[in-house]
């Protein structure tokens, strides 16, 4: 590659890790009251919103009460950054490489939204075995988000029955964990094929 090529993309490697760093910002200045709404707040819902708000229209982005568009466009801001820094890097350019690093943007969110459930689920039995008051603002907010995720798949592994929602939360914090450890031994097997193809 050119050193022209190599200072574009380096240029742009930079500009979108500057980028993510403005989202990152706007985002924590959404749960500070008020700080949002001054001329500042104002600049930055200009530059970051309709990035986001392209993400924030699919509807798969959403589970229960949760919005992962936010992820999304991380991840989209991430493999870019990390593809082009490599790209800047590399004296050859490897397609291989390349699907690599996106796989593994891809396959980090999976496995934090797996992680972030998993911990919601493990946090949620603690509290139901313990007896603790479900009216309670945290659990109820909980189960709120919990439910409507779990419910369903249960009703399909036992259509014919009625299940408890201690024995669901047990359920799905283990089909999560299994999930979770089979997806991080696939993740880092399909990261090692991509990176070996030879082009």
């Amino acid at each position: 590659m050119t050193s022209a090529l190599s200072v574009v993309f380096g240029f742009l490697a930079t500009f979108v890790s500057l980028y993510s760093t403005v989202i990152f910002i706007r985002i924590l200045m959404t749960w500070i009251p008020g700080a949002q709404y001054g001329r500042f707040g104002e600049a930055l819902r200009m530059i970051t919103d309709p990035f986001l708000d392209w993400f924030r229209r699919f509807s798969f982005m959403r589970i229960g009460t949760m919005d992962f568009s936010i992820l999304g466009a991380f991840i989209t801001l991430n493999i870019a950054s990390s593809v082009f820094g490599y790209i800047s890097r590399a004296p050859q350019i490897r397609f291989g490489i390349i699907l690599a690093i996106i796989w593994q943007a891809i396959a980090g969110a999976v496995g934090f939204i797996l992680g972030l459930f998993l911990f919601l689920v493990l946090l949620r039995l603690v509290g139901f075995y313990l007896r603790m008051n479900s009216l309670d603002r945290l659990w109820y907010s909980l189960d709120s988000f919990l439910q409507p995720v779990f419910h369903p798949v249960m009703g399909k592994l036992f259509p014919s029955r009625i299940v408890p929602y201690g024995t669901t939360l047990l359920g799905a914090g283990g089909v999560l964990f299994v999930t979770l450890l089979a997806a991080r031994l696939l993740s880092s097997l399909i990261t090692n094929l991509l990176a070996s193809i030879p082009f």
